[in-house]
């Protein structure tokens, strides 16, 4: 589909790149309802505990455009926020840690 380019299986994470707030955030619910049904389902433990935590990549806004007023990365945080998921800001000010074991 539309978001499958973005994720990255190997390392878990989805890179939102290029994308506005609300796209960024549809990919994000995808990701998340892919994982939730991947553990539901999986056979494997040590599978299911690969998905505790995912990395976001948000990037930091280095090549938005002037006239862009969106800020991706504050509204995905603002979003998990709302809904109490807990993440934290990573060294690399463009990625995100998400914990899904909540």
């Amino acid at each position: 589909g539309l978001y499958d380019h973005m994720f990255l299986e190997a390392e878990a994470c989805l890179d939102l790149h290029r994308l506005s707030p609300g796209a960024a955030w549809l990919a994000i619910v995808r990701y998340f309802e892919t994982i939730i049904v991947a553990c539901k389902y999986g056979s494997s433990k040590t599978g299911n505990e690969r998905w505790r935590r995912v990395t976001l990549i948000t990037g930091w806004g280095r090549h938005r455009h002037v006239w862009q007023q969106s800020d991706v990365k504050q509204f995905v945080c603002d979003r998990l926020d709302e809904r109490r998921i807990k993440w934290r800001q990573l060294a690399n000010v463009g990625r995100l840690s998400v914990d899904l074991d909540t």
